[in-house]
């Protein structure tokens, strides 16, 4: 059990599959060097110190019992940690800290969170928030699920770094699937996502754009997801600039519908056709 585990400036900590970090009330671990959790040949656990479902053992000998969001921080990815990886792990339980800050914090341009479950978190599921670096952010094929916040926070991101958000399920968070806020970065792609089934907008893009790779890419490309049954829009823009294309979009109720853009992303933004289709099932593979 952790209750305050800190990867310090050139330190490395690789986690073995099948590892399970149980955290202590208001614990965190905070990586400011390299993080490698690669539970391909066996599922990683970063959860709290009450869940005896993950191993299966009442680690606090309180008999049987579950977590509840908040129970811990989070894992905080610090400016300048490098090259860290999630992959194939759950996060449940986090979001203690603040619930500005959410279960995974990102302040690096250099990481990889992919093939993993973000869930029953207190805030947001993942907030990214960096400033520095020219590497790529890469959130792969991910369940980003049942948060009180928003599903995935991208807040002050400014720099010669790429986003790329592809192939996620990002469903039932209490605010927005995906909000963009204050943000440039070279390339940001949103590509293959299904979001469905979040309490506001399914995105939301404010004040954002991406500068470009020698004069292309300079927006915001928003393609190919099923955004459906979101409490308000399926994609609102302010102030930004997007390629939205090749989307499905719907099940959105009146007063709100599938594109809101207001005047300068309107004038700025390409909608080629995105198109209706039937509402999908839920997604049942998630803890």
């Amino acid at each position: 059990m952790v209750e305050q585990l800190t990867v310090a400036n050139t330190g490395f900590l690789t986690l073995a599959a099948g590892v399970v970090v149980k955290f202590r009330q208001n614990g965190w671990m905070d990586i400011n060097g390299s993080l490698v959790a690669d539970g391909t040949a066996g599922t990683i656990y970063f959860t709290s110190l009450n869940d005896d479902v993950a191993d299966g053992d009442d680690t606090n000998g309180d008999g049987p019992s579950v977590g509840a969001p908040g129970d811990w921080y989070y894992l905080n990815f610090a400016a300048g940690s490098v090259n860290s990886l999630l992959d194939n792990v759950v996060v449940s339980y986090g979001g203690g800290y603040y619930t500005s800050y959410g279960s995974v914090y990102i302040s690096t341009s250099s990481m990889t969170v992919q093939n993993s479950q973000i869930i029953h978190g207190n805030g947001h599921g993942i907030r990214l928030q960096a400033s520095t670096g020219d590497g790529t952010i890469r959130i792969i094929n991910n369940d980003i699920i049942d948060h009180t916040g928003r599903g995935i926070w991208v807040n002050y991101s400014n720099g010669d770094f790429d986003i790329d958000i592809e192939d996620n399920t990002i469903f039932d968070n209490d605010q927005e699937g995906i909000y963009i806020g204050n943000s440039t970065v070279r390339t940001f792609d949103i590509i293959n996502n299904s979001i469905t089934t979040n309490g506001y907008d399914g995105i939301e893009v404010n004040n954002s754009t991406a500068s470009g790779v020698s004069g292309d890419f300079d927006f915001i490309n928003i393609d190919n997801n099923t955004i459906a049954d979101n409490g308000e829009y399926g994609i609102r823009a302010i102030s930004s600039t997007l390629s939205v294309t090749a989307n499905e979009i719907f099940g959105h109720s009146a007063p709100y519908d599938g594109i809101y853009l207001d005047g300068d992303s309107f004038l700025n933004s390409t909608v080629a056709p995105n198109s209706p289709s039937p509402t999908p099932p839920p997604p049942d593979n998630y803890i």
